[in-house]
């Protein structure tokens, strides 16, 4: 899964990045994604960045770098979509490989995203899917999410949509049971 910085450090401080990892055999993430959510947090002394270090040492995260071609569309997608250097980083690298899923946060990002045909999920998303694998109980899903608000925009349509989801979410458990 290939990730933008915004959902490697709100995840890392709520503390579900852990969760994360059932869910992914690896978070793959361009050179300028690295640098701002890992190095320039290293030396802001800041705890995420100390936690997606330890997890790149390991080799949960992994830096790649754009070849020739596809640094000249991140350039492109950049300049085109007025998007920040890593989310068009990100976009660029799931073309170079051939993945159709991303990790992106923000609502622009995530739009062109999906001109390129490429799938955003978001932290919120993650958050979902970690309930849905049984790794977060349904009272976490109210706690993660309230941390989540704190630290991230979410529009309110985006909200909604997710307590409709997780409804949905816990009548098919109790279904099953």
């Amino acid at each position: 899964m290939i990730s933008n910085s915004s959902p490697l450090i709100a995840l890392t401080k709520v503390g579900l990045l852990t969760e994360a990892k059932k869910l992914y055999s690896s978070l793959e993430v361009p050179e300028v994604v690295f640098n701002e959510s890992i190095l320039a947090g290293l030396e802001s002394g800041k705890q995420d960045a100390i936690i997606l270090n330890a997890l790149y040492k390991e080799g949960f995260i992994k830096k790649i770098k754009l070849d020739k071609k596809h640094a000249e569309i991140s350039k492109k997608i950049e300049t085109e979509y007025h998007l920040d250097q890593g989310e068009a980083e990100v976009l660029a690298l799931a073309l170079q490989l051939n993945q159709k899923t991303i990790l992106l946060d923000e609502a622009l990002g995530r739009n062109v995203a999906e001109l390129f045909e490429l799938t955003p999920k978001g932290s919120l998303r993650v958050i979902l899917e970690c309930y849905n694998q049984n790794l977060i109980t349904e009272e976490k899903v109210y706690v993660k999410v309230g941390e989540l608000v704190k630290i991230l925009r979410i529009d309110s349509e985006v909200l909604t949509r997710l307590w409709d989801l997780f409804e949905i979410a816990k009548k098919k458990k109790t279904n099953k049971k």
